[in-house]
């Protein structure tokens, strides 16, 4: 059993975009992650790590705060989830709270961009 939540920004950002360029299944083989900084550091007022596309298309960038990441959308907004587990939706802003959340935020950005 693990005891340990990860929930530093850079890392739960790390997991989101494995998780994002990993998974080949229906619309996730068409998203990617662009413009990635691997340099990039959490900071209070959050910076930007990458871009997540789909078809080439920016459609929201991945923001690093301490504790948690952002994925912020370009356009439009974010369908709120059923249930929520350690992420919080609002409007166009998505925070992903663990590292354990990256899997519900993926089932977010699926059901956002399927629609």
């Amino acid at each position: 059993m693990v005891d340990d939540t990860i929930t530093d920004g850079k890392r739960i950002g790390q997991f989101l975009a494995s998780e994002l360029t990993g998974l080949e299944r229906g619309l996730l083989s068409r998203v990617d992650v662009v413009d990635a900084d691997p340099d990039a550091e959490p900071s209070p007022t959050g910076t930007e790590a990458y871009t997540v596309t789909l078809d080439g298309d920016a459609v929201a960038v991945a923001v690093l705060l301490p504790e948690a990441v952002e994925l912020r959308r370009t356009a439009d907004t974010w369908v709120q989830p059923e249930t929520l587990r350690d992420i919080t939706v609002e409007e166009d802003r998505l925070t992903v709270e663990s590292a354990a959340a990256v899997k519900e935020a993926v089932d977010c950005l699926v059901a956002t961009l399927g629609e």
